[in-house]
């Protein structure tokens, strides 16, 4: 069926789509006047519409000598009647910008075939050759950066034959250039052998389509034997996914394998002497282990007089408390047994009055009484016992800890339990704890050790000088860490002997009272938990030991001593 109008609207559809074409279009007579163009073609000449171009030439627009030169071709056409084959145009616009256009131009006959016209098509080429003008320079700015890489890059076809490759690549091979290498196979430059290999390696890498990577022999352009650690990837075509060749990349690892060979010889020695070693630090560490726990029970040694004294007075109350109970519970029992007896009798009211008879001859109220009181008595020389058997429990454990959460406030108080009998009642014990202070990740039962060490020098500093003293124990928490401070007013230390506390079987004290092992192994115990330990004193002006401990442990526990 017919478009309606078709006829009429056919020229104006023809006429848009011409001027919607981004290519030059145009017509031009015998005497290279411009007949008709589309828009493309006026905004090259800097006009605002084709009709402005009618009866002009490029005379009018171009610089006379690019303007004839497209004349006298044009002419060429009109008097062969063959069409001007495709070539490159470039000039400068009216607006003075650089332009390079593929041009075809045609004869146009009419009717009697005689050639009236001519037409003309040209495509803007600018922006590709400048796009292409910067892959030349970034593919002679990448062949550059690759020449000047001291590896040895190359590629080959699927067939293992060259087709490229950087200067130290074709000057390994002996070449003056790559066009040199170009064609040829490892089957030129080694040994049938190596080049076997070479070759069955790379066709299992295209095969599997998976990189390889192994050490292979080469030699340098002086022919010296080289030890290369070549990567070889395959190159594969993104439509089909099959190889289409490769790229290999290789490393003069010469140096690196003659030091792992000579490393590879030292290890073997040095596990041997790791091994000597390891038996020397075993039986150093069996011999420090005894050490510290000999330091250990020396202290409780020297608190056993203290503890046994400090049991002792509440193991004499409960016994007098039991004594007593015994008694006063005759006394309640008979009681008792009267009550119980009531239910049966015979004669109640008898009954009732002999119980009154023997309430009063045993003071029942008294003796009942009296049951309560030594009961609390009782528990609580039990109490005090616990505490102490609690507290010389949580310091005497023994063998290797786990890291555990503890509350350093109750440990500190089951070691002033264990001290409460030497430091009575000359010394006073001052608490200024941090209510807040978090339960910290630690060896629980070195720190008592510590705590221990510590304040048993400060009572022995406080004794030292003579009179009353005062041990003052400070907790603080800030910025991921714990401190604690314990401060006396003993005698304290000179510079030299400052100098020296922290070293082994260094001591002040007296045969028999020191082994001098107690602040050097505090400190090692404080090393274990990755804190600090520091020391304020002078002479006649008393010791401060402050341990800064974190609160949490990062990374593996260090090994224990």
């Amino acid at each position: 069926m017919p478009i309606p109008g078709a006829a009429n609207s056919e020229p104006s559809l023809l006429r848009s789509l011409i001027d919607n074409i981004p290519d030059v279009v145009y017509l031009k007579d015998r005497e290279h006047r411009f007949i008709a163009a589309n828009q493309a073609a006026a905004q090259l000449l800097g006009e605002s519409s084709p009709a402005k171009l009618v009866g002009k030439t490029e005379l009018d627009y171009l610089p006379r000598k690019q303007a004839e030169a497209h004349h006298q071709e044009e002419r060429r056409l009109f008097e062969t009647g063959q069409p001007l084959p495709a070539k490159l145009e470039q000039g400068v616009d009216p607006q003075g910008a650089s332009f390079t256009y593929l041009v075809s131009k045609k004869p146009i006959r009419d009717a009697h075939g005689q050639i009236v016209a001519l037409a003309g098509i040209g495509r803007d080429l600018s922006e590709t050759l400048q796009q292409q003008r910067l892959i030349d320079i970034e593919r002679e700015q990448l062949q550059t950066v690759i020449d000047h890489i001291p590896d040895s890059i190359y590629f080959k076809d699927t067939q293992s034959r060259y087709l490229n490759g950087n200067k130290a690549f074709y000057r390994r091979r002996h070449a003056r250039s790559i066009e040199e290498v170009i064609g040829k196979s490892d089957f030129d430059y080694f040994s049938p052998e190596a080049a076997q290999s070479r070759f069955d390696d790379e066709a299992a890498m295209f095969k599997s389509k998976a990189s390889i990577t192994k050490e292979e022999e080469d030699w340098d352009a002086a022919g010296n034997r080289l030890t290369i650690k070549s990567t070889k990837t395959p190159i594969l075509d993104p439509q089909t996914n099959e190889p289409i060749g490769m790229v290999g990349i290789s490393r003069d690892v010469t140096e690196l394998r003659k030091a792992h060979d000579e490393l590879a010889e030292r290890n073997a020695l040095l596990t041997q002497q790791k091994q000597e070693l390891s038996e020397t630090l075993a039986l150093l560490q069996q011999t420090q282990a005894q050490l510290v726990q000999s330091e250990k029970m020396a202290s409780l040694g020297i608190l056993t007089a203290g503890i046994a004294h400090e049991i002792n007075n509440p193991i004499n109350f409960v016994y007098a408390g039991v004594n007593s109970m015994s008694k006063d519970f005759a006394d309640v029992k008979a009681v008792v047994e009267q009550v119980r007896k009531l239910p049966q009798a015979s004669d109640p009211a008898a009954a009732i009055a002999q119980l009154q008879e023997t309430c009063q001859a045993v003071d029942f109220e008294q003796a009942f009484e009296a049951l309560e009181e030594t009961l609390k008595d009782i528990k609580l020389g039990a109490t005090r016992i616990t505490e102490i058997v609690a507290g010389l429990s949580k310091f005497s454990r023994l063998g290797k800890e786990d890291w555990h959460r503890a509350h350093l406030h109750e440990d500190i108080e089951s070691v002033l339990v264990l001290l409460k009998s030497k430091c009575k009642p000359h010394i006073k014990i001052v608490r200024d704890f941090d209510p807040q202070l978090p339960p910290i990740l630690c060896f629980p039962g070195k720190l008592n050790q510590a705590f221990m060490n510590i304040l048993g020098n400060a009572i022995d500093a406080i004794d030292a000088r003579g009179g009353d003293g005062t041990i003052q124990i400070t907790t603080r928490a800030a910025d991921g860490s714990v401190s604690l401070s314990f401060a006396d007013d003993g005698i304290g230390m000179s510079e030299e002997v400052r100098d020296k506390i922290y070293d082994p079987f260094f001591t002040t004290k007296s045969i028999g009272k020191g082994t001098g092992l107690g602040l050097a192994i505090t400190y090692s115990i404080v090393q274990d938990h990755r804190g600090s330990l520091h020391l304020e004193t002078a002479p006649g002006r008393g010791s401060t030991f402050t341990l800064q401990l974190p609160i949490t442990q990062d990374g593996p526990p260090p090994a224990q001593r």
